[in-house]
């Protein structure tokens, strides 16, 4: 007898079950992905997904609270990278974007979602409730602040002039870490060099080819949003970036592997 929570699957229905759930758009792509990357589905990987169903059925009831908080989220990831990807494009006029602010304890929960939209656009803390980007910010924090309410806690200065003691370039490699950044763009390319240089004659190494490379894209994109992507004006000489872009391209191409972007 099945315990509570737990699902069981005969041996005549497995293949029934797994034709629905393959069809399902929430559990479907993970289910086909599997198949992909393994060949083939096991009936536990079906119980897993089955669970899975139930406890998104049991948690419909935070559908409408979720609703309610949907006006205080933070702007889309997506809208912000994009929009980092643009500034890094143009040339940049040597000015900053400051933004301080003192937000009441009892805001909190506010300032950490405004806090997920200041990291999300790559702005650098200088210190405490200073941040700092070589962009200005001020239209999508400002928006993010004007839904959470906080606005009038917030102080911007635009098209700042500063002087760095000890060189722009080296004050931004301090403030946003570009060391860190640059060695995990290198860690990439070798990853993406040594998939590029597998033998995907057979069909095994293949399948373990395409697994590499997806976990390869994976940390790829999260680099790419935890990237501030400066100006080339305060990069390091040789910023890996471009290279590890380039390995991604070809590591894909090499194997096969269709990935959205």
């Amino acid at each position: 007898m099945a315990r509570k929570g737990q699902v069981v699957i005969g041996g005549a229905d497995f293949e029934y079950v797994m034709w629905l759930l393959e069809r399902r758009s929430d559990i479907g792509p993970f289910l086909r992905l599997m198949r992909i990357l393994y060949g083939e589905v096991e009936d536990c990987v079906a119980r897993y997904a089955l669970r899975r169903l139930r406890k998104r059925d049991e948690a419909a009831a935070d559908d409408e609270r979720k609703k309610r908080h949907e006006s205080t989220r933070p702007a889309g990831d997506d809208k912000i990278a994009a929009l980092k990807v643009a500034n890094q494009s143009r040339p940049w006029h040597g000015r900053w974007c400051l933004l301080t602010y003192d937000v009441p304890e009892k805001a909190n929960t506010a300032r950490r979602r405004l806090l997920r939209t200041v990291h999300a656009a790559g702005m650098g803390n200088l210190s405490g409730s200073a941040w700092i980007s070589p962009y200005d910010w001020s239209d999508v924090v400002g928006e993010q602040a004007e839904e959470c309410g906080l606005s009038r806690h917030m102080v911007w200065a635009q098209d700042a002039r500063l002087n760095w003691h000890e060189g722009a370039a080296a004050a931004a490699q301090r403030i946003w870490g570009l060391d860190r950044i640059g060695q995990r763009y290198e860690r990439l390319g070798s990853e993406c060099d040594h998939i590029m240089g597998q033998n995907l004659v057979d069909a095994g190494a293949h399948r373990a080819a395409v697994r590499r490379m997806f976990k390869a894209f994976k940390a790829w994109t999260s680099l790419r949003t935890e990237d501030p992507m400066l100006p080339q004006e305060l990069l390091p000489k040789n910023w890996p970036a471009k290279v590890a872009e380039d390995a991604i391209n070809g590591a894909r191409k090499r194997i096969g592997v269709e990935l959205a972007r």
